[in-house]
């Protein structure tokens, strides 16, 4: 899980960076480099919502088992 999240986050720092660097040659840019630079575009944000959802998932499943021991506590 570990390695999963770095490596989406390693993927999508590429990306950023790749897309900044496109963009700021943007008036040098053949028609491909310029589909590429917006297929980057439309990628970062989806690999950046699984990195949070993958960050997210284990701290809710801590959050929801407190939760419900509390619960079975106050129920005794």
């Amino acid at each position: 899980m570990n390695k999963l999240f770095k490596g989406l986050v390693a993927g999508s720092m590429a990306l950023a960076s790749a897309s900044v660097v496109a963009h700021a040659n943007e008036a040098q840019m053949t028609e491909a480099a310029h589909q590429t630079a917006h297929i980057m575009d439309a990628v970062l944000p989806v690999l950046l919502m699984v990195a949070i959802s993958v960050i997210e998932r284990p701290f809710f499943k801590k959050m929801r088992e407190a939760r419900l021991e509390k619960q079975n506590h106050q129920d005794k």
